[in-house]
């Protein structure tokens, strides 16, 4: 195997030109930087790497994704006093920050050094909270010890911020940054996006992502901030389901996705999978690199391929050339379709081509060959995700601010002149939304990067005098034992109560619509415990109604 290589080229257009920062009735212009935060402006600018890692003569031997990892996005932070530097997998499905997994047990140990590694006693500033954790996967572990400390990140600094030191792993290639929900919903301390808006960083707890297309190094992550250049259409508001409503009672970003077709090449019309409208609970998670979908669903869609063929645990390699034909997998939610495109959904791995989607009966997601195609905005406060096609026109840069209206309802400056006259009229709410368009099957699809990396983090609460442990499980697992991604989190001597969470161009925002927000009030405690953590399949309780899962 070579080595595990980090992307670390600029975007050299970004690089060169201004970036736009709009805050509360000032603009800021920044120039020379792709990573950038100006102090006030609530906005916080950073590269997502693209990863790669050569196995193109090697056949796929498991379906655990962690084995199969070819490719993946990171960010790089400084840690400590003076900052130590290391790259992180970059999470929306989970919630904590670890470093330093132990590379001598890691799939690929020349790759994975390269990630960088944190010591506590080279930093001034660090802490040791004296506080185990431990976090179980299907393949693959890390415990050690969480620590306070200073994490530097696009030039901003996080004073403090909890994270955990791994003493040992297994199978881990690299740390990671979880950036789901935190304090009181996921985890007992305040996460990095907690921080983030505590400290002044960021108006609110919200972020867009942008991965970019998978002929590009680097996509961007923009915490308190929307760049307006990379989407056409309106930004679609879709409510997040409280976990005590989703399909595994976890905190995630679920949402419904209300339908599922395919756009053939030569076709102007999207064929669909499913029937007109559906309701499928489902999250965007960027640290998965295929999209997990209900067998159903999976099995519709497979239909549209009759030349795939199974490699085994559901699997699915199709012929090379379907990658250079003009068609995409066509995902809608509400008034808005994501096209994706065959370049895109159909990964190539060195050697073969793979149908970027399995099936599963728990868990369903859309990982990174789905979420290339898609701009898409978390907002935690208002417990909303917005999605639209993803473009790329140039940049400029709006912050998140306050409030129910807090992502601003801003038409894409990638929109067609025709599209975005239709749509600045629209009004954008989480349960309808049109948005009128002259030519949605020609769009331009963005792709890019896949990784599948398991990663998940539950609130893992404990203490006594004794230092009791209480393990809570979490995170997917797939239909397949072997790819599963289950974890325990284990922590010694911490409380915690666990409540559910509430180019350039001239674009002109809209005021939006008064909006439906997901409040995610529980009306009674759901305690989640791990039944098994030897089993493949992540199974729990929920006592608050009773019900295995």
């Amino acid at each position: 195997m070579s080595n595990f290589l980090i992307a670390v080229a600029s975007f050299v257009a970004i690089a060169e030109a201004f970036v736009v920062l709009r805050t509360e009735g000032a603009v800021v212009n920044i120039t020379g930087h792709s990573t950038n935060s100006v102090r006030g402006s609530g906005v916080l600018q950073v590269p997502v790497a693209r990863r790669h890692h050569h196995r193109s003569k090697q056949k796929r031997q498991s379906v655990d994704g962690l084995r199969n990892d070819i490719s993946g996005y990171s960010i790089q932070i400084g840690i400590g006093t003076p900052p130590q530097t290391v790259d992180v997998l970059l999470d929306t499905g989970s919630s904590e920050l670890w470093v330093n997994p132990t590379c001598s047990n890691a799939w690929d140990p020349s790759g994975c050094n390269l990630n960088g590694f944190y010591n506590p006693a080279s930093s001034s500033t660090s802490k040791s909270l004296n506080t185990g954790f431990s976090i179980q996967y299907g393949i693959g572990s890390v415990s050690g010890v969480y620590y306070t400390d200073n994490i530097a990140m696009g030039g901003a600094k996080i004073v403090a911020q909890q994270f955990g030191d791994a003493s040992t792993s297994m199978s881990q290639m690299e740390g990671i940054m979880g950036i789901g929900w935190g304090k009181n919903v996921d985890t007992n301390y305040s996460n990095i996006i907690d921080q983030l808006a505590a400290q002044g960083v960021t108006h609110s707890r919200a972020f867009s992502l942008n991965l970019a297309s998978i002929d590009v190094a680097q996509g961007t992550i923009i915490f308190g901030g929307v760049d307006t250049m990379k989407y056409k259409g309106a930004l679609e508001k879709r409510p997040i389901i409280p976990y005590y409503q989703a399909p595994d009672f976890y905190p995630r970003y679920w949402i419904y996705m209300t339908s599922l077709g395919v756009t053939a090449p030569g076709s102007s019309v999207s064929n669909p999978v499913t029937t007109p409208t559906i309701n499928q609970p489902i999250f965007p998670d960027s640290g998965s690199t295929w999209c997990y979908l209900p067998s159903g669903l999976f099995a519709g869609l497979l239909s549209f391929f009759p030349s795939a063929v199974n490699q085994g645990g559901s699997q699915y390699t199709v012929p090379c050339a379907l990658r250079d034909q003009v068609g995409t997998i066509d995902f809608g939610f509400g008034g808005t379709t994501i096209h994706v495109s065959y370049h895109e959904f159909f990964w190539f791995d060195g050697a073969q081509c793979w149908l970027a989607a399995m099936p599963s009966t728990q868990f369903f997601l859309l990982g990174d060959s789905f979420m290339r195609s898609a701009y898409i905005v978390y907002d935690q406060d208002n417990s909303n995700v917005l999605l639209a096609q993803a473009a790329n026109c140039g940049t400029n840069i709006v912050s998140i601010t306050t409030g129910p209206n807090a992502v601003p309802s801003i038409v894409g400056g990638c929109t067609p002149p025709a599209q975005s006259t239709s749509s600045s009229s629209a009004a954008r709410t989480s349960t309808s939304s049109k948005l009128s368009s002259t030519s949605t099957s020609k769009s331009t699809i963005m792709s890019t990067s896949s990784k599948f990396l398991t990663t998940s983090s539950k609130l893992s609460s404990t203490s006594t005098s004794k230092s009791t442990t209480k393990s809570t499980s979490s995170k997917l697992t797939s239909s397949s034992a072997s790819s599963s991604r289950k974890r325990t989190t284990s922590t010694i001597s911490s409380k915690s109560n666990l409540t559910s969470p509430n180019s350039s161009s001239t674009v002109k925002s809209t005021p939006s619509s008064t909006s439906i927000i997901s409040t995610c009030k529980a009306a009674a405690t759901v305690t989640v415990t791990a039944r098994s953590v030897s089993t493949a399949k992540a199974h729990g309780i929920c006592t608050a109604v009773g019900q295995i899962f």
